[in-house]
């Protein structure tokens, strides 16, 4: 079959290394190559992290909205908090669920740290926030 342009597609489900050998004629000369091509995991993406205010007082309650993008399977959420005296709480543990609450009860510094994963990787973020 005369083929002017011709063209394939093929989907690497796995990672590793892919040899691809590419023969063509016109009957009369035969010229073939080889490409390789390496693939590789994708790794989950955190999009951005939210706060429901740019200022907050004692008392005031933080919303945390997280957006994360997947390399495979779902997006699961955690949020830590650091407390102005060094204390370690969990917000909101590994959920699909991508937002939290969480009430300011003491003046000074808060770091929120957010992670994610998904079915194969993860990756996280620090978000710091000053209680007046």
């Amino acid at each position: 079959k005369d083929v002017e342009n011709a063209s394939v597609n093929y989907t690497l489900s796995q990672v590793g290394t892919y040899n691809f050998s590419v023969v063509v004629t016109d009957g009369v000369d035969t010229v073939s190559d080889v490409k390789e091509f390496v693939t590789t995991i994708g790794k989950v993406k955190i999009n951005s992290v939210k706060l429901n205010k740019t200022s907050f007082k004692k008392g005031n309650t933080v919303k945390i909205k997280v957006s994360a993008t997947p390399s495979t399977g779902k997006v699961k959420s955690k949020i830590v908090v650091k407390t102005p005296n060094g204390a370690k709480k969990i917000v909101k543990g590994y959920s699909t669920k991508m937002s939290a609450s969480y009430k300011l009860k003491k003046k000074g510094m808060y770091k929120f740290t957010v992670s994610v994963k998904d079915g194969k990787t993860s990756t996280s973020t620090t978000k710091s926030i000053e209680v007046k």
